[in-house]
């Protein structure tokens, strides 16, 4: 038995499918919002210190996913951006540290910016893009904290991702769904995030790295995931590829080949392959 699990960010669509999980192997599971409820705490990334640490205590789990994660957003509103994903999170992970607490800082895999050829957990970073530049800016106020873990997320696939969802939707009303092209990730299935991270809260102490790239055995394009769909899922989708200008690209990488040297050690196996994870979600 664990001790307390704290999931902020409850409306992330990753925290979502943590509540579909049985976590009885915490002795608690709480999660926050922005805005409160009866079932979950409030906490504000704008005024984090309004939340009552008191609650967590040592060796608590917390895993950090509220965050602006819109690269555009990042892009064209960077002051509202920095508040939250750099100024508050920072303030954040603070008071988290004080309480003796260990984080699992949810990053992304732009900090290694445009990567044609394959990086680990060694290769250096080089954000494109105001988002990465946010998240790298966290990394950096916490390296070699050992009560920090950053896992380097590469999209994350689910049925409610967001562009799983716009598919979706598109095949729901007939319409014709347009495919940015080229934009390559090692895509990688939610519940091998969720596994990873549970994982990791077990076996902390074992691992001396921070950094871990959370990814997909393959790379994959956002047309190859509309032809997955398309072939596993409804084969009335109708698609349209277009080419995204270069104010586009200034937000984020076309390709980012990553691998991780620690991922198969945390599942105990290999990534589920996203052709298998259609079949699980759909």
């Amino acid at each position: 038995m664990l001790a307390n699990l704290f999931i902020i960010g409850k409306n992330s669509f990753i925290a979502k499918r943590f509540l579909s999980q049985k976590l009885s192997i915490f002795n608690n599971v709480f999660y926050t919002s922005s805005s409160s409820s009866s079932d979950v705490l409030a906490l504000n990334l704008e005024t984090p210190e309004k939340f009552n640490y008191q609650l967590i205590n040592k060796d608590d789990i917390v895993l950090l996913f509220a965050s602006i994660s819109s690269p555009d957003i990042c892009q064209n509103k960077p002051d509202l951006a920095y508040q939250i994903n750099v100024a508050g999170t920072v303030r954040l992970i603070e008071s988290v540290l004080k309480r003796s607490a260990r984080i699992i800082f949810f990053s992304s895999d732009t900090v290694y910016g445009e990567a044609v050829t394959e990086v680990d957990e060694n290769s250096p970073a080089n954000p494109l893009g105001a988002y990465a530049m946010m998240k790298y800016s966290v990394e950096k106020e916490f390296v070699l904290q050992q009560n920090v873990k950053v896992f380097r997320l590469s999209y994350v696939y689910s049925r409610d991702d967001k562009y799983t969802s716009y598919l979706r939707n598109c095949s729901r009303n007939n319409s014709i769904a347009e495919i940015y092209h080229p934009v390559y990730r090692n895509v990688i299935f939610i519940n091998d995030v969720i596994e990873a991270a549970v994982s990791l809260a077990f076996h902390w102490k074992e691992y001396n790295n921070q950094l871990f790239n959370i990814c997909g055995p393959q790379l994959l394009s956002r047309l190859d995931l509309a032809n997955l769909y398309k072939d596993r899922v409804d084969q009335k989708l109708q698609m349209k590829v277009i080419e995204p200008d270069q104010e586009y690209y200034r937000a984020r990488p076309k390709t980012i080949h990553m691998k991780s040297l620690y991922l198969e050690n945390l599942l105990g196996r290999k990534p589920v392959p996203i052709s298998e994870a259609i079949k699980q979600e759909f």
